[in-house]
C-alpha cells in the first residue's frame, strides 16, 4: 500500500541525516502498530475512525506546532518526531493511519487548515479538521474552504456542488505540495541552503517547473552564486515570458551576469 507518510519521508532522505529519517519511520510505524492492536474485532467504519482519532490526538497527542520550532511545522520528520506540526502534515499523517486501517480517506488541502475527507459509502462522508480532530457538516466544510464565496463568482457547470466534486491531490501532487511549504518556511527562516537542496529535489520530481527553476534562482542568488542563478532566472523568463517577475528579471540579468548583485 502505498503511504504518503514514508514517500514524504523518502523525498526528506536526500538531504535531511539519516538518524531523523529513521526514528522518524519508527515512530510512524509504531503507531500504525498501535492502531491495528486496538482495531483488532472492530469492523464499522465510524468505530474505526473514532478510535483512530483518540489514539491520534489524545493518545499521542499530535497537534498544531505552536511553540515549536518554526521549521517543525511542515517538515515530516520533525512532525513524528515531536508530534507536532501544520495542518497539512497533520491531515496526511493522519490519512495514512487511517488507509492503514482499511479506511478510505483523503487529504483536503485549505488556506483556512487541512481537513480530512472520510468515505463511508458512495453519498456519504466525514470531514474532520486536522488541527483538533472536530468533525464539520457539508455547510461548514463550504465554508472553511472558501466555496460559498466562489459560488457568487463562478456561475459554470464545474462548480463544486458537492463532497464528490471536491478535487483531491493525486500522491505525487502530496509530495510536490508538502516539499513547497517546507522550502517557503525555511526561506522565511533565510536558511537558504537547506531550502536549495528542498529545491533540487522538488526538480527532480518536476524538472520542468518554470516556478521551481525561478525559486531555485533565487536561493542560489541568496547564497552568493548570481552567475549560477542566471540560467534558472533565464528558463523562467523564456517558459513565462508574461509573468510580471519575468520582466523584472530580464532587464535585471546583465547585472547578474557581471555578479553585481542588485536583485533582491
Amino acid at each position: 500500500m502505498y503511504s504518503p507518510v514514508h514517500s514524504q519521508l523518502e523525498q526528506l532522505s536526500a538531504f535531511l541525516p539519516a538518524s531523523d529519517i529513521s526514528q522518524a519511520q519508527k515512530k510512524f510505524d509504531d503507531t500504525v502498530a498501535q492502531v491495528q492492536d486496538k482495531l483488532q474485532g472492530i469492523d464499522d467504519t465510524i468505530d474505526k475512525v473514532q478510535l483512530i482519532l483518540d489514539i491520534f490526538y489524545f493518545d499521542n497527542l499530535f497537534c498544531l506546532s505552536v511553540n515549536q520550532p518554526h521549521n517543525a511545522g511542515h517538515n515530516m520528520a520533525s512532525a513524528l518526531a515531536f508530534h507536532c506540526a501544520e495542518t497539512p502534515l497533520l491531515a496526511v499523517i493522519l490519512v495514512d493511519l487511517l488507509r492503514h486501517a482499511g479506511v478510505d480517506a483523503d487529504p483536503v488541502m485549505a488556506q483556512a487548515g487541512a481537513l480530512v475527507r472520510v468515505s463511508l459509502s458512495e453519498n456519504q462522508f466525514i470531514f474532520i479538521k486536522a488541527d483538533s480532530g472536530m468533525s464539520l457538516d457539508w455547510s461548514e466544510v463550504e465554508q472553511h474552504i472558501g466555496l460559498r464565496s466562489q459560488d457568487k463568482l463562478n456561475k459554470d457547470d464545474n462548480k463544486v456542488k458537492g463532497p464528490n466534486d471536491l478535487t483531491i491531490a493525486d500522491n505525487k501532487e502530496i509530495d510536490l505540495l508538502l516539499l513547497n511549504l517546507f522550502k517557503s518556511e525555511l526561506i522565511e527562516l533565510a536558511e537558504f541552503e537547506q531550502a536549495f537542496e528542498v529545491s533540487q529535489v522538488l526538480l527532480e520530481l518536476d524538472p520542468d517547473n518554470p516556478y521551481e527553476r525561478r525559486d531555485r534562482g533565487f536561493l542560489l542568488q541568496q547564497m552568493d552564486c548570481d552567475k549560477l542563478a542566471v540560467a534558472d532566472y533565464e528558463f523562467f523568463i523564456k517558459q513565462c515570458p508574461k509573468d510580471p517577475v519575468a520582466q523584472v528579471l530580464k532587464t535585471q540579468l546583465p547585472n547578474m551576469q557581471n555578479h553585481r548583485r542588485d536583485i533582491h
